[in-house]
């Protein structure tokens, strides 16, 4: 029993070191926060908390397309084949960036929203 109780708090002082509170506000898609407010966004950030090449790697990007505001989940991994997907205020995929996609320079007011605090990513944030 000791032990099941030390692994819960171990857990639970891994999660809550990476709180959503920490992060900093992203008024988007009528809310304050849509990193908190936004569950599919929340989710997603929590997912990359988990993995190991999320937290090293990946970053989440807004920007504004067609009038939208719009998310990517992207990456610096040096060793990942990745493509980029496009998704709406709804969580919904919209497309993905580049060749036969949604053309990057068609997105304006870029800006990272969230990375990891492990993140070795060199980003305009």
């Amino acid at each position: 029993m000791k032990k099941v109780l030390l692994l819960f708090l171990i857990i639970s002082s891994l999660i809550s070191s990476c709180s959503e509170e920490d992060l900093d506000p992203v008024q988007a898609c009528n809310t304050n926060n849509a990193l908190v407010e936004l569950p599919w966004l929340a989710e997603l950030i929590e997912a990359q908390e988990q993995s190991e090449i999320g937290k090293k790697y990946s970053y989440i990007s807004k920007g504004i397309y067609q009038g939208e505001t719009i998310f990517s989940l992207q990456n610096c991994c040096p060793f990942c084949n990745s493509i980029y997907l496009v998704i709406n205020c709804e969580g919904e995929t919209l497309g993905y960036l580049g060749s036969g996609g949604i053309e990057p320079s068609s997105i304006t007011d870029w800006e990272v929203i969230w990375k990891s605090s492990e993140n070795t990513c060199v980003t305009e944030d």
